[in-house]
């Protein structure tokens, strides 16, 4: 059957150099069954000269001029998949002509990418002052698409994510069977099991990491049944001694006392150094559990199976354990990585609505700080998200998986690199927590509030520049569901626990705020006159 055809003119690839539109666009020129046209190679067929050649007798002027002539053809032609040499977006009558005819698609990759596919650049007249033309001409590419698609991987990848984008292929389910994703550290390396009934799988799978046939399993009183019987279940039927410990509920698990109280589980029961503890729960459960095992006998063997979607697609990932303090959240902790991790997106079929909402709220700030293909995936599959969708779940704890795994490889202990990037939104969102009273929100909430502070935080420094970016950061900002602001909550009491901040640095407040959508960024000194100013707005609105 005849692939449909654009019913918007043709479709036009813009980008930087280097960025995949002449491979992209043949994939996809073959995968909608149009013809293609490389503006470059039409310049050199009508000259019958090189590109470098008519740079260097005619000047770059003198190649404008000829490529305006070229892309004008096109757009009085038939329709077809343009590429476009990347500095056509300089011209004015250029981005008209597109932009009139049909669909201008920004292929995104980053300069790393692109240095590596350049190599040395030969053939490429430009190319020595490409690091300077790539930071000139992004936000030319940004102002002209009308939709923007990370070219990253491979064309026939990208050709695919264009067609749908465009209406002109359905969009593939999301595989539901389950994947396993690695974490690599500077440590160790882990396995990530993401999928509909991995909890079944883990004994058998831990059993492949370690000669120990006991382990400790830890939980919640509400988890006891369920998913803890059916996971107790799974280790007996594959040869494994296991004995049960149960913390608090809710924020109660997090405190020196729960966790002096496991201590004495521990030694009673004659946990040795190589016993796995197993940590089911969400993230509550998943910190104080890992704190536990960090700190039991200077460290024993962690499995973290998350039960929420907060925990799968953030906290049981990248080795952060620790409790409360009444003064600070997280005050109290170590960097424990796990051994393995099992997100059963099964168990999230049955989570309550407000801690899947919770959790949401994770899954937004990775996307925004990280990923913009990914928020706008988010913003598209929305209805299906909420529906809970066991393909679209899994989805998104996969690509939350590989973002926070990226970043964990990058910078394991948070300190100074891409890892730091995902407490978007955490300062205001901690300080909210524990002004508030630990347990009056749940962590995403309070987030969700941050990330609405960094928002605006970030649109008065006029960056979010982009309407586009704009748009979508609050659309899905706008989805997120939360509490009200607490309406007695003073500023003096929420700034206390804001100079608690991990992220200060020789008393200096630093906050993590969106240049742009996907791309988040780090900002010491941020005053906290600003941080008032915008709490004080967010405090009388429901949504930013």
């Amino acid at each position: 059957m005849k692939p449909p055809t654009p019913s918007k003119g043709n479709i036009y690839l813009i980008g930087f150099m280097g960025s995949g539109k002449t491979r992209v666009g043949t994939a996809l020129a073959r995968r909608l069954g149009l013809p293609f046209l490389d503006t470059d190679a039409e310049a050199e067929r009508i000259s019958g000269r090189s590109v470098a050649r008519l740079f260097r007798e005619g000047g770059k002027a003198g190649f404008r001029r000829l490529e305006q002539r070229v892309i004008a053809a096109a757009a009085a032609g038939p329709i077809r998949v343009v590429a476009v040499g990347g500095g056509a977006v300089t011209r004015a009558a250029n981005l008209r002509a597109m932009r009139r005819s049909g669909t201008v698609v920004r292929l995104r990759a980053p300069f790393s990418v692109i240095r590596r596919r350049i190599g040395k650049g030969a053939g490429r007249p430009l190319w020595d002052a490409s690091g300077v033309l790539f930071r000139r001409r992004e936000p030319l590419y940004r102002k002209a698409a009308h939709v923007a698609v990370d070219a990253s991987g491979t064309p026939e990848a990208a050709a695919r994510i264009i067609a749908c984008r465009l209406g002109l292929e359905r969009r593939s389910p999301a595989p539901s069977a389950p994947g396993e994703l690695m974490v690599r550290t500077g440590s160790h390396s882990y396995p990530v099991l993401v999928g509909s009934g991995v909890l079944d799988a883990v004994p058998a799978r831990l059993g492949r990491l370690t000669s120990a046939r006991r382990a400790v399993l830890v939980s919640d009183a509400r988890l006891a049944g369920g998913p803890g019987r059916r996971l107790a279940a799974a280790f007996r039927r594959s040869g494994w001694k296991l004995s049960a410990a149960f913390l608090p509920g809710a924020e109660g698990a997090k405190s020196l006392s729960a966790i002096a109280r496991l201590y004495g589980f521990l030694l009673r029961s004659r946990t040795e150094r190589t016993t796995p503890l197993v940590a089911l729960g969400g993230g509550t459960v998943g910190d104080a559990a890992g704190f536990a095992a960090a700190t039991y006998y200077r460290g024993i063997p962690l499995v973290h199976v998350p039960t929420t979607l907060l925990a799968q697609t953030d906290s049981a990932i990248g080795g952060k354990t620790g409790v409360n303090h009444p003064l600070a959240k997280n005050a109290v902790g170590a960097f424990h990585q796990p051994v393995l991790v099992a997100a059963d997106t099964d168990l999230l079929a049955s989570l309550p609505d407000r801690e899947f909402q919770s959790g949401l709220a994770e899954v937004v700030k990775t996307a925004l700080a990280l990923d913009r293909d990914f928020a706008e995936g988010l913003l598209e599959r929305w209805g299906s998200l909420q529906s809970r969708s066991g393909a679209e779940l899994a989805w998104a704890v996969s690509r939350c998986v590989r973002l926070k795994a990226a970043a964990v490889a990058e910078d394991e202990r948070d300190l100074s690199g891409r890892r730091e990037l995902l407490n978007l939104g955490h300062t205001v969102g901690h300080a909210l927590e524990a002004a508030a009273g630990f347990g009056r929100f749940r962590h995403g909430e309070a987030v969700a509030w941050g990330l609405r502070a960094a928002f605006r935080l970030s649109a008065e420094r006029g960056w979010l520049a982009d309407p586009g970016d704009r748009a979508l950061a609050s659309a899905l900002l706008g989805r997120l569901r939360t509490p009200a602001w607490p309406a007695r909550l003073s500023w003096s009491h929420l700034n206390r626990h804001l100079a608690l901040d991990k992220k200060v640095r020789d008393g200096r407040s630093v906050m993590i705020l969106l240049r742009r959508a996907g791309k988040a960024v780090r900002v010491p000194g941020v005053a906290l006159g600003d941080i008032r100013r915008v709490v004080a707005r967010l405090s009388t609105e429901a949504r930013p």
